[in-house]
């Protein structure tokens, strides 16, 4: 079914009823969108707390965020964004913005590998929180992730010199703008962790109102979990909706060009990869009769190993194509001579939330209605001093396993009379037909109750912490009611009690597990348990990055690197000594082998992926199932070789966070209504009995929701520990 989808514009803001600050320092020739001054007016205002900004993908949401800083330096901003890719990108969209409003703002990009590099550098900060207040004296504007501001909000960072308060004092006396960007790839989890840091820093930032923090959350899907939160926590929220037209006007300005979208479901014995070899003849006619600018392509899969196949397929059957790829297995010096130089760019979720460039033809698969809308944003966006592309064309892919998806969405386009060769906008009508089509999933609530609680707890009890001496008691009490309400708790008292058994049981040595716990919640997106360093000697030069050891052991041969190859690899790799540093730096969390991290080599993924089953020793169905608990001894039963033998010996030293159940993966699935990508693993214990693990965050999430299957309440069921 091919549909066309229309071009979109953009309400201009009407020149003569701008603000007057902001028409004074509008550079000449911009033209602001409606809603880009109403997002400057909202967080300039002494009325609102939180506002969500909905415009489409393309249509300047980022622009619109940093507008009161370039326009009144003293008003700090805190960027995040998922990937530190896209923060360098704002970085150097930061340069423009300066020499656009004739500003001075300092500014800089901030990851965890950036911060060791610096320290390294820099001596005299012996611990990383006092090196991030001298950044954050240093620099007006922070483009960073939300994971660090996570970290630096709840006292994640020791320090000798700060109290325990002080860091998340000075990020609230340095920045008046918090921006998230892309929320909407976030889950539940880093919701309450977000919402709880927002009461925080709104309740020590003092009574007066211009001291207060703003917050900005970019997501052209707002997630109604979020949206729930955000009511019952008493903040004073506006959204702003972008207007848009399908035809032009002298009151609009074009942001997407019209596209060809052609739907395909696939029939049973074919799979992404195999479409894409039966109709290689369509990826090169868009090419060789293409007139004006030569265009570019992206082909976005669920798979990283599937994308590599079909890199290295693409690159020997379409030689006048240059090929480039874009996945977690891509290092960033690959990714961004793929956007620089690329004819066809292969990739995964990456490109999602990755680098904007400028793409005339998108094949895609989608897992879930935001990723389909979200990857289908990417084609057709209106670029300035750009020549627009003679023709932009769309395919997405429909899995044989879910037939249904396909048709639904047939349904909800022709209950529209969209019917095949119809034109259809793409912000209202395409947008809800694509909602409607896909399943809905869980949304973890009883996650909030369960653990995200605890997170709650845990701020409260650093402003209660016996060396302050009551200093923080009035705050700590006005969020311990915030908190309470926001959450929909039955007692905020109750989740403190909790939250100090993991904490007095953390100092037990008998009972790691409780700090496992704890650390598990604390964390921002989940611990990655069996991470290891992958030298993939597939790619030329190798590529040496941080990868989950489960997904290379069943998708390739591997081979255990001793320390001295490995080293000597890597000198090869990268003669600067300072960027060796960094790259170690990134591999400071993965799994170690005598002292060193652990070094998977690659020289080939398989055509296939194999079967994946986990292996269990000493396990007590009668103790350990249905819990979230600590658990060690897991290992690798298939597929297996003598090199998964001395991968076995890494990995049973390692305690995971882990939840155990009889119930098969599909059963959880359609019971729990689990996202379809929710990762679940077959285990067996030495008796050979089969069971279903999750494993850090993803067995939080699972626990909570399996409580509700026994009839138990998340709030008052007690922790194992």
């Amino acid at each position: 079914m091919q549909i066309v989808t229309l071009p979109v514009y953009s309400k201009l803001a009407d020149a003569t009823r701008l603000p007057a600050k902001l028409a004074a320092c509008l550079p000449q020739g911009y033209q602001l969108s409606q809603h880009q001054v109403e997002t400057y007016e909202a967080l300039c205002s002494d009325d609102l707390d939180v506002v969500i900004n909905t415009a489409m993908t393309g249509d300047g949401k980022s622009l619109a965020a940093y507008l009161p800083t370039l326009l009144d330096p003293k008003r700090g901003a805190f960027g995040m964004y998922p990937t530190n890719e896209l923060a360098l990108d704002q970085r150097r969209q930061f340069d423009d913005y300066n020499k656009a409003f004739a500003s001075q703002l300092t500014f800089t990009s901030l990851s965890g590998e950036r911060l060791g590099t610096f320290i390294a550098e820099r001596p005299e900060f012996e611990r990383r929180a006092e090196a991030l207040a001298a950044l954050m004296a240093d620099h007006q504007v922070l483009l960073s992730n939300p994971d660090m501001f996570h970290l630096m909000i709840n006292y994640r960072y020791g320090s000798k010199i700060l109290s325990i308060q002080e860091l998340p004092a000075l990020v609230n006396a340095y920045y008046k703008h918090f921006i998230f960007d892309e929320f909407h790839t976030f889950s539940t989890p880093q919701m309450v962790a977000a919402i709880t840091a927002m009461l925080f820093l709104c309740a020590t930032a003092g009574a007066n109102s211009a001291q207060r923090p703003r917050f900005l959350f970019s997501s052209a899907t707002p997630n109604a979990v979020f949206a729930k939160l955000l009511r019952q926590s008493g903040l004073r929220v506006k959204e702003i909706q972008g207007s848009y037209s399908n035809t032009d006007g002298d009151e609009y300005r074009q942001v997407l060009h019209g596209t060809k979208l052609t739907l395909h479901q696939l029939s049973e014995a074919q799979n992404l990869e195999q479409w894409i070899k039966n109709n290689l003849a369509l990826i090169e006619n868009h090419w060789s009769c293409a007139d004006g600018p030569r265009p570019r392509g992206v082909i976005i899969v669920n798979s990283v190993v599937e994308a590599r196949r079909i890199a290295r397929m693409l690159s020997e059957q379409c030689k006048h194509l240059k090929i480039g790829e874009n996945t977690g297995l891509t290092d960033s010096e690959r990714r961004h001579q793929a956007m620089r130089e690329a004819d066809l760019i292969v990739g995964t979720s990456t490109i999602d939330i990755g680098i904007d460039f400028n793409i005339s033809l998108l094949i895609f698969e989608a897992p879930d209605a935001g990723a389909f809308l979200q990857r289908f944003g990417r084609l057709g966006r209106v670029r300035r001093n750009e020549v627009p592309f003679a023709n932009y064309e769309a395919h997405a892919l429909f899995n044989s396993k879910t037939p249904w998806i396909y048709d639904n969405l047939s349904k909800a386009l022709k209950d529209r009379q969209i019917d095949a060769g119809d034109v259809v906008d793409r912000p209202v009508t395409l947008r809800d037909a694509v909602l409607e089509a896909f399943p809905t999933t869980t949304s973890f609530q009883r996650y909030i109750k369960r653990w995200g609680a605890l997170q709650a707890a845990h701020l409260i009890a650093g402003l209660e912490d016996k060396r302050l001496a009551g200093s923080h008691a009035e705050v700590a009490h006005q969020l311990r009611q915030q908190y309470q309400q926001t959450l929909d708790l039955k007692s905020m008292g109750g989740v403190l009690y909790r939250y100090r058994q993991l904490l007095n049981g953390k100092n037990e040595p008998a009972s790691p597990q409780c700090k496992a716990l704890l650390d598990e919640v604390l964390s921002f997106r989940g611990s990655s348990p069996f991470q290891a360093v992958l030298w993939d000697d597939t790619t030329e030069p190798a590529t040496f990055l941080s990868y989950d050891a489960l997904v290379i052991a069943q998708n390739s041969d591997l081979t255990l690197a001793d320390a001295e190859p490995f080293h000597t690899a890597l000198k090869e790799r990268y003669a600067d000594e300072q960027t060796r540093h960094a790259m170690l730096e990134r591999f400071r969390y993965a799994l170690t082998r005598n002292g060193e991290p652990l070094v998977l080599y690659v020289e080939a993924f398989w055509s296939e992926r194999e079967r994946l089953i986990l292996q269990i020793d000493h396990f007590e169905p009668s103790l350990q199932l249905n819990e979230a608990i600590l658990l060690t001894g897991i290992s690798i039963k298939q597929p297996r070789n003598e090199e998964t033998k001395q991968l076995n010996m890494v990995l049973r030293k390692q305690r995971v966070v882990g939840y155990i159940t009889r119930k098969e993966p599909a059963e959880l699935r359609r019971k729990l209504k689990l996202p379809s990508f929710f990762p679940l693993y077959q285990i067996q214990d030495s008796y050979e009995q089969t069971y279903t693990l999750a494993l850090g965050q993803a067995a939080l999430l699972l626990e909570a929701e399996a409580l509700w299957m026994k009839n138990k309440d998340e709030e008052t069921a007690p922790i194992i520990c």
